[in-house]
């Protein structure tokens, strides 16, 4: 038998590497915000510098375009290659299980180092947990995947983002709907596509709830300005970046701990001196409690929500829609995907810019739509670069984009790392001292230099650094990282359009 070994760089999906890369424009994006302010003002139209102009207009792009949508697409894109390998192991004599569990290994424990040393609210180790649900249900049929995918997406909906304002009982009763159904098919009393008929149907009925109770209990009589600690809290953590010192006396105990965990009011100051100020073991001390506060997150929410999208992902990969005879699907998904998507983005962001000013509006209604869009987008983002990749227009952007695809891995640890100096008080100290659209402009020109050094690395080397001992890892086999000279018989060949990721 054939032996399950690593593919080339022409045997690789073209349209997934520039998914990739575009994905990690858009996180950069995001996290930007996250690691030069405190968490709970992070994604908030606030600013920190005094005389910040631009603060709502920046937060309005950034939530409408950027916000959840690449992250959505990059946990898309793990299962559509995970389907990939899957299906290239068929016909060696490799165990596949093993295989993967060791790349899911591997993905863990760089995600604790990535978590504790660099950025806290890490993905890597999401991706790790869901990859190893997603493992179990790889024997499944397509369709089985995409039903059981849908479902668990709404159901992760209905169970954390809906029901905003409603009566403890109306919330727990659609609550408990959802739940009920979702442990029917568990117990396979229930089949998916009843699952998926009975989580959109219950998905329906909440909205219309949502819509009919939000209206009524939001209102500026009863919240005049939902922002006003928060706005208070970034003027304390000027005052305490210009003067160099924290108001008051500030105990670093449990009590401490138990803020930064829980990312409310006492935290921004905490973030604030252990971000901006120093010394290290305050850093560590926050970032390891945002990290497991993150995890927490992530075993109630953001592992079965990514556990969604890998089996709808692996399902649509499995179905074929890599393949070209799918392009039809492809521009339809481009088209009906970025039609609703952003309308539904610019619904969600204009319902929570009301809601901040205390405009009596459906504010409830926001996270569902932003979440929904997010899905949308992730489509048309996946239609459109799909036919790029089968196009030879703006052949530069494609071999930028398709290098920081191939060097994902090392490009999503290299915007941490460089942001994270360029913030920190051990780095250059610009803590809280950018304004919004400082902060997004950096993220671009972070990426860019970095996409730059992609291009040039793989220009002696086959693969990025850290995808490097990723694959020698999994395969436990050392591979040769820098090219090997050849002697070239003729011209090469046009690259492959389709075939299969590493």
């Amino acid at each position: 038998m054939q032996r399950f070994t690593p593919v080339g760089k022409r045997a690789r999906i073209e349209g997934l590497d520039l998914l990739r890369g575009i994905a990690l424009l858009g996180i950069a994006v995001v996290n930007v915000q996250q690691i030069f302010q405190p968490m709970p003002l992070a994604g908030l139209p606030i600013g920190l510098v005094p005389g910040e102009r631009g603060i709502w207009a920046t937060w309005a792009v950034t939530h409408t375009l950027f916000d959840t949508k690449f992250f959505t697409l990059f946990a898309f894109l793990f299962g559509l290659g995970f389907s990939v390998q899957h299906e290239r192991s068929r016909g060696t004599d490799s165990n596949f299980r093993s295989f993967y569990l060791r790349r899911l290994g591997f993905l863990a424990i760089l995600g604790v180092f990535h978590g504790l040393l660099l950025y806290a609210a890490d993905v890597l180790i999401i991706y790790a947990l869901s990859g190893g649900l997603l493992l179990c249900c790889r024997k499944w049929s397509a369709p089985k995947m995409m039903q059981v995918g849908l479902g668990m997406l709404l159901t992760t909906l209905v169970l954390y983002q809906g029901l905003v304002g409603p009566t403890f009982v109306v919330s727990f009763t659609f609550k408990l709907m959802v739940l009920t159904v979702l442990t029917l098919f568990l117990m396979r009393r229930l089949s998916p596509k009843f699952y998926l008929s009975g989580t959109a149907g219950l998905m329906a009925l909440v909205f219309s709830a949502q819509f009919i109770y939000s209206s009524a209990l939001v209102g500026p009589s009863e919240w005049s300005d939902p922002l006003l600690w928060q706005r208070e809290a970034s003027a304390k953590v000027h005052t305490m970046l210009a003067t160099g010192r924290s108001p008051g006396t500030i105990s670093w105990d449990g009590a401490a701990f138990q803020a930064l965990f829980l990312g409310n009011k006492a935290s921004v100051p905490l973030e604030t001196i252990a971000y901006g100020q120093g010394p290290y073991a305050l850093t560590l001390m926050a970032r390891t409690a945002t990290f497991l506060s993150f995890l927490g997150k992530t075993l109630f929410y953001f592992l079965w929500r990514t556990w969604g999208l890998f089996l709808l992902a692996a399902g649509l990969a499995k179905w074929g829609y890599l393949q070209i005879h799918r392009k039809p699907y492809w521009r339809m998904a481009a088209i009906w995907g970025f039609g609703i998507g952003l309308t539904m983005a610019v619904c969600a962001t204009a319902l929570r810019g009301l809601g901040f000013t205390g405009v009596a509006v459906p504010v409830g209604l926001a996270p569902m739509l932003h979440d929904l869009a997010a899905y949308a987008i992730v489509a048309g983002l996946t239609g459109s670069f799909l036919l790029f990749s089968h196009t030879d227009k703006l052949p530069k952007i494609r071999r930028v984009l398709a290098a920081v695809g191939r060097t994902a891995l090392s490009n999503y640890l290299g915007q941490s790392l460089v942001l994270g100096t360029l913030a920190a008080w051990y780095g250059f100290g610009l803590y809280g001292q950018m304004s919004r659209l400082m902060q997004f402009l950096l993220a671009l020109a972070v990426f860019l230099v970095l996409a730059g050094s992609s291009v040039a690395w793989l220009k002696r080397f086959r693969m990025g650094p850290l995808e490097w001992l990723w694959r020698c890892v999994t395969y436990r086999t050392h591979f040769p990282l820098r090219h090997e000279p050849t002697v070239a018989l003729g011209p090469p060949g046009p690259p492959l359009k389709g075939g299969v990721g590493s």
